[in-house]
């Protein structure tokens, strides 16, 4: 699974939407759920969270494998 930060962001966006596209797994992190429903709809994983807030992103990235 691919987790995007900034996810509404213009880069992160674009990065979700492609890899969403092309059938990948992706948790999609943002500060607010209804601007995250786009990916949601396209089948992404939503995680809301503050980009400052270090608890709910080790919450995020918790159980996920490393891949190179």
């Amino acid at each position: 699974m691919y987790v995007i930060t900034g996810s509404t962001g213009r880069t992160g966006s674009a990065v979700a939407n492609y890899l969403l596209d092309n059938g990948q797994p992706v948790r999609v992190i943002g500060r607010n759920l209804d601007r995250l429903m786009p990916f949601v709809r396209k089948g992404a994983e939503p995680f809301v969270s503050e980009p400052t807030d270090v608890t709910m992103l080790i919450k995020a990235f918790s159980g996920l494998k490393q891949s190179m």
